[in-house]
């Protein structure tokens, strides 16, 4: 069971981060005014943060499934879930806000380029996570 847990959660972790690779990767080459045009749209986003909650719960579900190796890999998982938990409320804002767009100007491109390299560490180290064994019974 830990192992499908864990399995469950590095999926959907994968698809989104993929995602949010691929907009900030876009970003980055077209701008803003591009992605916010053609992709974050307000259904798009109110989509993307319902995936984020989904992906919030099966991280919180999988946390106690991981054989912790060290500090390291703990700091991962609930970083990871601190980072998609806070995000759900700035893409959930679409769900009450007109313009929702709009708070993304405030994050400059240097963000999308640090997000890019994050996400993919992440992604990494996720992949490395190993499910805790069966419990020993006596």
């Amino acid at each position: 069971m830990n192992k499908l847990k864990l399995l469950h959660a590095k999926l959907a972790l994968s698809c989104l981060l993929g995602t949010g690779l691929v907009i900030h990767v876009l970003r980055i080459i077209a701008g803003i005014d591009a992605v916010q045009r053609l992709i974050l749209t307000r259904a798009f986003d109110s989509a993307f943060a319902a995936a984020m909650a989904i992906v919030a719960l099966l991280v919180w579900r999988a946390r106690n499934s991981v054989d912790w190796r060290g500090t390291g890999e703990r700091v991962l998982v609930w970083g990871t879930l601190a980072y998609v938990g806070l995000s759900v409320l700035l893409h959930a804002r679409s769900w009450f806000v007109a313009d929702h767009t709009e708070v993304f100007r405030a994050f400059p491109v240097g963000y999308s380029v640090v997000f890019s390299l994050v996400a993919t560490t992440t992604l990494v180290l996720w992949w490395r996570l190993r499910p805790r064994g069966p419990a020993l019974r006596t």
